[in-house]
């Protein structure tokens, strides 16, 4: 018993959770509210197996890209994403540790591997999402590209490419969406975290990395 429990004073009540805010996830991925909720978790790794046909679905809709009877290319390219994204999820975790947890390295590597991961599932679902928009109206672009590409100043040929600029900022766009996704699903799961949270990468660091991700891997699928 602590001196003011035998004093006769009644113990402080655990801390309230917070809920999830616009403003809290755009500037650190939510990451306590991802791990404090078991059931979310579940549901997200559960996420990332629905990005293995939709990002088949990708890989076949980029012109010059893989065609749908590609099957050992596209499974090597899929593999490839994943492989990488916990890669970076790695390296970063000894680039740039967590502030309060620089000693102990598997929270600094969950840190980053939840972001990346769960960050990197929500672009694909609205890449993907926009290929099937686009394909529905007989497009064969996606939409952001569609608006992106109007620009005269932009080249879009052969998007995407090795370091076109233009395939940077159509990823780029993607990534940042993909925030208010991963805020909608927590709050359609009514997630709150409580006061003592689990460390998490600044949110424009995720975004960046994912785009740079999406920009390497798609372009350089190409090339196979």
């Amino acid at each position: 018993m602590t001196p003011a429990n035998e004093a006769g004073t009644p113990p402080l009540p655990p801390p309230a959770p917070m809920p999830v805010t616009l403003g809290s996830v755009a500037v650190r991925f939510p990451n306590a509210a991802i791990v404090s909720n078991p059931k979310l978790e579940r549901w997200i790794i559960n996420w990332v197996w629905v990005t293995v046909p939709l990002q088949y679905f990708i890989l076949t809709r980029f012109p010059g890209g893989m065609r749908s009877n590609q099957w050992l290319a596209i499974v090597v390219s899929v593999t490839a994403c994943m492989l990488l994204v916990l890669l970076v999820s790695y390296v970063m975790a000894l680039i740039f540790p967590m502030k309060m947890e620089r000693n102990n390295w598997e929270i600094r590597l969950r840190t980053w591997s939840v972001a990346l991961v769960t960050h990197w599932t929500a672009t694909v679902t609205l890449l993907a999402a926009s290929y099937l928009v686009a394909y529905a109206f007989g497009l064969t672009d996606d939409l952001v590209q569609i608006a992106v590409c109007a620009c005269k100043k932009l080249n879009c040929n052969d998007h995407p490419r090795l370091l076109l600029p233009s395939s940077f900022v159509i990823f780029f766009i993607y990534s940042f969406a993909a925030v208010f996704l991963v805020f909608a699903v927590l709050k359609l799961s009514r997630c709150a975290v409580t006061r003592t949270t689990f460390p998490a990468p600044h949110t424009i660091a995720v975004i960046v990395i994912c785009a740079v991700l999406l920009n390497l891997l798609y372009g350089a699928s190409k090339l196979i």
